[in-house]
Formats: C-alpha cells, sequence, structure tokens
C-alpha cells in the first residue's frame, strides 16, 4: 500500500515538472502555451508599454462579447490590451510655484453646441452648392452681401418677386388678388383736381366724380356759363405696388353764355389712364411714393373740346406722408407733380403740381376737413384754336396763345369715411389769380366704394 502511494506522488511531481518546463520552453520559443486540464494557465508573454504595473499575472477566462468576437481571448483568459476595462487613477494636482509654466497646459474652451448646430447646416450648404453647383439661396435681399454689384441681379429679383406679390403681403390666394393697400387707411384721398391729383397707394376701387364749374362772364367767346363733368374713376390693385388707374371716363356738358361765339354741347369726354407703380411704401416712417404714366386719349365731339390732337403723355410723381401725430390727430400731406406732353402741335403743353393737406381728427379715421392747392403752367401753346382760353383738366383746347400763362386754385373740403370701403367727400375751388380761363369756380363731390 504504502509503495502505491509513493508511485502516485512520483508519477504527480513528474508530471507537473514537466508540465512548467514545456511552458517555459514555449514561452522561451514564442508559442502560446497549450491548455492543460486542472493547471491554469500562465501568460509567460512580455508585458505591455501600457499596461498597468499592477495587474494581475492571470484571469480565469470570462465569456463576455469581447471574448466570443476573439476567440484567441478565450484560450489566453485576458482581455485586449486595445479595449482596458480601466484607467490609471490621474495624478493629484500640484499647484506648487515650482512647477514650470510650460508644463501647465491649458485646453480651450468647449464650442458651443448651439452655435455649431446652427453654423453646421450653412457649411453643409455652402458644399453642397459648390459641390452640386447650383446656387445658393438668399432670403433677405436686404443682406449686405446683395448691395455687392455681383449680387445685384439676384436682389433685383427678389424684389420683383416681393413686388409682385398679390394681396397686401397675404398668401397667394384669388380672394386677394386686386386688393387695396390697407396699412395706410389713415390717409384720405384727394377730392379736387381729380384727374391729376393722384392718391400714391395702390387701390382697388370705383369712384363716381360730379364736377360744377362755372365760366367767368369775362372770357372770350364764353360770356359766363357753366360746364359739368359726369364720370367716374376705376383704379385696380394687381399688387400692393403696381396698379392700374382710369382718371378719366364720363361725360362732359358745356353751357356757354348768351351772346357767346361758342356752340357748346354734350359729349363723350377724353380718357385718362395708365400704369402707376408705388416704390417707396414705408410703414414705420408713414411715407409713400408712386410713379405713373397716364395717356390723355381724345375720344370726344368737336363741340365739347374733346378731340383735339392724337395723345398726351403724362409721367407724374406722387408721394404722400403722415407726421405731427398727437391726441388731437395727425397732418397727412399728398403732393403730385408731373408734365403733360403733347403727341402732336395740336395740343398745349403744361407742367402742374397739386398739392393736398388734410388732418385726421382725433386719429379716428373718420372726418378729414383739407386744403388743397394746384398749380397749371402752360409751356407751349397749342395749334388747334384760337380762343385765347384753355381748358386745364377738363379740355385742352389747343389754344395758340396759352403759352407763358398760368393758374393757381385753392380748395377747400371734407372727406368722411362712412367705412374704409364707403367714403363720401367734397370740395369747392376758386382761383387765386387774375388769369381764370373757364374757371370762376368749381364744386366737386365724390363717392368712393373701395375693395
Amino acid at each position: 500500500m504504502r509503495c502505491r502511494v509513493v508511485f502516485l506522488m512520483f508519477v504527480g511531481t513528474l508530471g507537473a515538472t514537466t508540465a512548467v518546463r514545456a511552458e517555459e520552453h514555449a514561452a522561451a520559443s514564442g508559442r502560446r502555451p497549450v491548455a492543460r486540464l486542472g493547471l491554469p494557465m500562465l501568460d509567460a508573454s512580455p508585458p505591455q508599454a501600457n499596461a498597468p504595473a499592477f495587474a494581475p499575472a492571470f484571469s480565469p477566462p470570462q465569456p463576455d462579447a469581447a471574448s466570443l468576437r476573439r476567440p484567441l481571448a478565450l484560450v489566453s483568459g485576458r482581455r485586449p490590451v486595445d479595449e482596458p476595462t480601466f484607467s490609471p487613477p490621474a495624478p493629484p494636482f500640484d499647484p506648487s510655484p515650482t512647477q514650470a509654466p510650460a508644463q501647465i497646459q491649458t485646453q480651450p474652451p468647449a464650442a458651443d453646441p448651439v452655435a455649431t448646430s446652427a453654423s453646421a447646416p450653412q457649411a453643409m450648404s455652402s458644399a453642397d452648392t459648390v459641390l452640386r453647383g447650383s446656387r445658393t439661396t438668399r432670403d433677405d435681399p436686404d443682406s449686405p452681401i446683395f448691395r455687392n454689384t455681383s449680387f445685384f441681379g439676384e436682389r433685383l429679383r427678389e424684389k420683383f418677386e416681393e413686388w409682385m406679390r398679390p394681396g397686401c403681403r397675404q398668401e397667394v390666394d384669388v380672394r386677394r388678388w386686386f386688393y387695396s393697400d390697407h396699412e395706410f387707411d389713415y390717409f384720405a384721398s384727394p377730392v379736387s383736381m381729380p384727374f391729376l391729383l393722384e392718391d400714391p397707394r395702390s387701390l382697388t376701387e370705383l369712384r363716381p366724380v360730379f364736377i360744377m364749374q362755372g365760366i367767368p362772364n369775362g372770357a372770350p367767346n364764353f360770356q359766363g356759363g357753366h360746364i359739368e363733368f359726369y364720370g367716374t374713376q376705376i383704379r385696380v390693385a394687381f399688387t400692393e405696388r403696381f396698379s392700374f388707374v382710369m382718371t378719366k371716363l364720363g361725360f362732359i356738358d358745356i353751357n356757354p353764355g348768351s351772346g357767346a361765339t361758342q356752340p357748346g354741347g354734350f359729349g363723350f369726354a377724353e380718357v385718362h389712364l395708365g400704369p402707376k407703380f408705388t416704390f417707396l411704401r414705408h410703414q414705420e416712417t408713414a411715407l409713400l411714393a408712386a410713379a405713373g404714366l397716364n395717356f390723355q386719349i381724345p375720344a370726344g365731339p368737336a363741340r365739347v373740346y374733346q378731340d383735339t390732337g392724337r395723345v398726351s403723355l403724362v409721367p407724374y410723381i406722387t408721394f404722400g406722408k403722415n407726421f405731427l401725430q398727437s391726441r388731437f390727430g395727425s397732418l397727412n400731406v399728398i403732393n403730385t407733380t408731373g408734365y403733360s406732353f403733347s403727341g402732336d402741335g395740336e395740343r398745349s403743353d403744361y407742367l402742374y403740381n397739386s398739392f393736398h393737406l388734410d388732418w385726421d381728427v382725433a386719429n379716428r379715421h373718420k372726418i378729414y376737413p383739407m386744403v388743397e392747392l394746384h398749380y397749371v403752367q402752360y409751356t407751349f401753346s397749342g395749334g388747334l384754336r384760337n380762343l385765347n382760353v384753355e381748358g386745364r383738366d377738363l379740355a385742352n383746347i389747343g389754344d395758340v396763345n396759352s403759352g407763358g400763362r398760368a393758374n393757381l386754385n385753392i380748395a377747400t373740403g371734407l372727406r368722411y369715411k362712412l367705412t374704409e370701403a364707403a367714403q363720401i367727400g367734397f370740395a369747392a375751388e376758386f382761383p387765386l389769380n387774375v388769369r381764370r380761363d373757364l374757371q370762376q369756380f368749381r364744386f366737386t363731390i365724390d363717392l368712393i366704394l373701395r375693395y
């Protein structure tokens, strides 16, 4: 029995010695040791440079996901060095004064995630633009980059798209087309001189007009009498900037006094129409400005002097401004300046300026007392008639003696707004200079039906 025990101990000692020597030999030759049943595997490979000094020499195999992906880890039982499970503790901070300033490393401030996220789409958009070869879309036409010459065309395109937007900054909707500009409803449209004094706003309205004008008794070839106009004005606003105006459409009745050499009569009046563009529209300063071109087209009979020549072109500019606001109200001013160019030598040419001033009582946008001034200077005489008078805005007589003469009139009146869509106005007008031509006085009344 003792012999058997001694024999088994000898065999076990010999086997352990053989295994240890085999592992040492494998480590020396660079081969990995072979796993032995019942014996821990020793890793004789040289230590890694970044491995901690106090890491254990061996550890039991761990059946984790990393080991399953790497069969070699199952053999060695160690985790890969490139995936350390921990990092060595940082050395304590030593704020000693002997530390060299160059050794103190300052980290740059962390980037703002909001700013980074905001600038990232712009960078991506620029890169995408370069790669795709497409144009960059700029939503703000007033950006400083658009003020450069190279971007003038694009800025002009952006402005044109803004100008062509229908209906007072509303979405593109059929119901909003031809919608009047209601951002400046505190203005009141002029009453007197309706064929020349133009509102700068883009409006859609129907405006019936009646004019009663007295003829001076001293007017040559007329000897007093009166003139009446029955007509309407039509304005159509395509956008808040583009509009079309027909300022004169109707009939005229001329009744000279007794002993006159002119027969007078009733007939269709000239037609005045043309486009208008509101190029300045500033809500913050309550400032408006527009430019237009009217065509004065002879369309009536000779007995009422509505057949003179072929056509006259009348370019004009008009502006409006609201100012002096207080709890008692505010002032509105509108001024129109233009020139009538004759298309031939029969019609008279003239320069005109019409000024309108009203008071918005208590800023209620209801009652507007007003005063208006009108100046007409004939620059070139016509060549059709020799009557020694002119008809101003009611008739272009084409008098051969009209050149160098002028008319200055004043009008006072009132506009009352029942609503913004329905308004009524009236004004009485009188001459201020000696030269009166066919006007002793004038009374004008209108009704505005506005969309």
